[in-house]
């Protein structure tokens, strides 16, 4: 008998089971004994109990609320199951997993969120049988973009390759997410395990998200005190300096590399515009989020007047009985082809549709918040965030058109109000070693978490980094974005070293020419443990680090900056 024992079990195996054995009574001894197979077959009661986690990925925070949501929706209904940002999950967890629910937004034309991006690409490899794992993709994103909801679809089809068994198909949301989240949310509760007696999940403070008291549906407002131009009155898109007031008493808990969430308007010659299209006053009462508010407030602060979703050309083509639009909301691919060349204004031309003004409200999409990193360091300025804005212009049909928020940002008035909430981005902070040397580069109004970042340093003493800080602009002359600054620092010895580059100057260089030039020095920086910050517009910096990973002199560092996690990208 015990040759066989020590055959099928290995000698920490049968040490535990022997120990288990001497430690029960007779009467313990004897019912396992004669139930044993019946535990490993069908007591829900003695066999393991169920884990349940919701698993969220965010860039801009709506993925977390719809988590929290859930989990808070779970709690009350006795339900067991944790939260957990994907930004920290270890795939390890997964085998003690039995139910996953996945919200995950997709940034961008396909990609995942910034938070998420190693933990992404790790499941993408992950080889494992996921055959005891039963689990439910909630996909946001935004069906302007060729690759909708890309990094649901994408994470939902890894889970099945792996054998894991779906509840329900992923369920794919647009901006306009609310229902279709409530309603995945609904089918998902029931799926979950109930608290049992022995389940601690009624004390799992150390899991639920502390969030601020104020959100996208809750926003804080704070005062405009300063709006400067900070480039040459020639440049067609201007970049200004913001200064808000926060109120008195109010703690954001934001840190620099963090950001504020800006709930735009709408320009009121485009209200009008759309206003003179429907052949609507703008005086109609409508209902929006269950408060009662005239027309013309709610196209002007909650209403996207510039990009048509599907939903909203399908809506209109059952409204107007129009067989054109109906013909042309029933071909997906001619329908995402028009989308892609009009806008708003220019589908109430072509298609003019006899709507009332709730119709017309509850057709488009919401005007979504955008985000800003702070450029300044609440350790240094605690009652005032800083931004730094440049007026977004990009061509439509040929046409050149204004960003929505970053028009009304450089246009608003000192002492006009904004609409802000808190965007923590743990992932671009400060070194926790206060002593690693930091390379900062910035491209445009990606500079401002470098100022936070330079504040934080000179108002805390025991920070000592070597900083190296390099620039892109347009021109010395016009573009130099707080230069001043940056010159005092340097004599000061806060700053330990200044590169430019400058786009549109004679003899220019860029990015990857200071680099080049400095390469000893560059290589010996990051050698000594110094963190790598990239910050500003995200087809710059792909091409530097595409260029830089791939090259045989950066390969085995810039594995090491991937590996310890000291490369931190903010990119836009």
């Amino acid at each position: 008998m015990q040759n066989l024992a020590t055959s099928l079990f290995t000698t920490s195996e049968w040490e535990a089971v022997a120990n288990l054995l001497k430690s029960l009574s007779n009467q313990q001894t004897e019912w396992l004994a004669n139930n044993l197979l019946d535990i490993s077959t069908s007591d829900k009661s003695i066999a393991a109990e169920k884990k349940a986690v919701v698993a969220y990925g965010t860039e801009t925070g709506n993925s977390k609320g719809i988590a929290q949501k859930f989990y808070e929706k779970a709690c009350h209904q006795d339900k067991s199951i944790e939260i957990i940002n994907l930004a920290d999950f270890k795939f390890k967890q997964l085998k003690h997993i039995d139910h996953l629910y996945i919200v995950c937004s997709t940034h961008g034309d396909g990609d995942p969120p910034e938070p998420i991006t190693s933990v992404y690409d790790e499941l993408l490899n992950l080889n494992e049988d996921l055959s005891h794992l039963s689990y439910a993709v909630l996909a946001l994103g935004d069906s302007s973009y060729d690759h909708f909801c890309l990094t649901g679809l994408k994470i939902d089809a890894k889970l099945r390759e792996l054998s894991a068994i779906p509840f329900t198909e992923c369920v794919e949301c647009d901006v306009d997410f609310e229902e279709t989240a409530d309603e995945w949310i609904t089918f998902c509760l029931p799926t979950l395990p109930d608290i049992t007696e022995n389940d601690e999940a009624h004390q799992r403070s150390s899991n639920k998200i502390r969030t601020s008291t104020y959100s996208k549906t809750s926003p804080l407002s704070v005062e405009v005190v300063k709006n400067t131009r900070l480039s040459d009155d020639s440049r067609t898109n201007p970049i200004h300096h913001l200064e808000l007031e926060i109120p008195e008493n109010i703690q954001l808990s934001l840190t620099a590399g963090d950001g504020i969430g800006v709930l735009p308007q709408n320009p009121p010659q485009l209200v009008h515009q759309i206003l003179s299209l429907t052949k609507l006053s703008g005086d109609e009462s409508v209902v929006v989020k269950q408060i009662a508010m005239p027309l013309v407030q709610a196209l002007r602060e909650y209403c996207d007047l510039t990009l048509v979703t599907a939903q909203c050309l399908t809506k209109w083509s059952e409204i107007s009985k129009n067989n054109d639009l109906i013909k042309l909301s029933q071909d997906k691919q001619t329908l995402r082809s028009y989308l892609k060349r009009h806008q708003l204004t220019d589908l109430l031309v072509n298609y003019p549709v006899p709507l009332n003004p709730q119709q017309l409200i509850d057709s488009l999409r919401p005007l979504q918040p955008r985000l800003y990193d702070i450029a300044n360091s609440t350790r240094q300025i605690q009652d005032e965030l800083h931004l730094t804005v440049e007026k977004y212009q990009y061509l439509w049909s040929g046409k050149l058109q204004n960003g929505i928020c970053s028009t009304y940002l450089t246009n608003i008035e000192e002492g006009e109000h904004l609409l802000i909430f808190p965007h923590h981005n743990k992932r671009f902070h400060l070194p926790t070693n206060q002593n690693s040397p930091i390379i900062l580069i910035a491209d445009g109004t990606g500079v401002a978490p470098f100022r936070a970042f330079m504040q934080e340093i000179s108002s805390d003493p025991n920070r000592e980094h070597s900083v190296w800080l390099i620039l892109r602009e347009r021109t010395f002359l016009n573009d130099f974005l707080y230069q001043t600054e940056w010159c005092q620092y340097l004599q000061d010895g806060l700053l330990s070293r200044l590169d430019t580059s400058f786009s549109e100057d004679i003899s220019v260089k860029s990015i990857y020419d200071i680099i080049q030039d400095n390469e000893d020095t560059f290589k010996g920086w990051l050698n000594a443990g110094a963190h790598l910050y990239l910050s500003g517009h995200k087809n710059i910096f792909d091409h530097l680090t595409e260029t830089l990973s791939h090259a045989s002199s950066y390969s085995r560092i810039w594995l090491q900056l991937t590996q310890q996690k000291r490369l931190h990208r903010n990119v836009y």
